[in-house]
């Protein structure tokens, strides 16, 4: 991957962005404001599941590191719609 330079700056920048998005939204404070940030998180994670399969399809990655990679992306997909589903629920005003 390293002769594909834009597609590794991609796959980098995504996986920073998913981390940063949930932190970001940590630090918001109600519930549902924690909540939108994970929803851009879990979009994040969708967009990098796009870019491996892209990576796959160019021969950076064989069958089954796409497939460890992309169920460990479904997985915090999953996570992170379960935690969004809490928070809106809770629906605290000050989380502080």
């Amino acid at each position: 991957m390293a002769r594909d330079f834009k597609l590794g700056s991609q796959l980098a920048a995504a996986s920073a962005a998913v981390a940063a998005h949930i932190a970001e939204g940590y630090g918001q404070l109600t519930d549902r404001h924690f909540a939108h940030y994970l929803a851009i998180a879990r979009g994040t994670a969708n967009e990098l599941q796009a870019h491996l399969t892209v990576a796959r399809g160019r021969g950076y990655l064989n069958d089954e590191e796409w497939r460890t990679l992309s169920a460990r992306y479904t997985a915090l997909g999953k996570r992170l719609t379960r935690l969004m589903q809490h928070l809106r629920r809770e629906d605290r005003r000050e989380r502080g």
